[in-house]
């Protein structure tokens, strides 16, 4: 199965893209390393979020 996120109530300055590949990168690392993202409730500070998600699958093994 492959990894998803999905978003709710995103408000951050960055735009849709700009999250969109902060988020293809989690979703990947996610995948190499067998996990499974299923939700991210974005506020203001997503990047940050997705961005920790991204390092926490780098520690497990992933490449984001």
């Amino acid at each position: 199965m492959r990894s998803s996120v999905n978003i709710t109530n995103y408000s951050g300055a960055a735009g849709p893209a700009v999250l969109g590949a902060h988020l293809g990168r989690v979703t990947r690392a996610a995948d190499r390393v067998g996990q499974h993202v299923v939700a991210v409730s974005a506020g203001p500070w997503a990047e940050d979020t997705v961005d920790a998600l991204g390092i926490a699958a780098t520690a497990l093994g992933g490449q984001p």
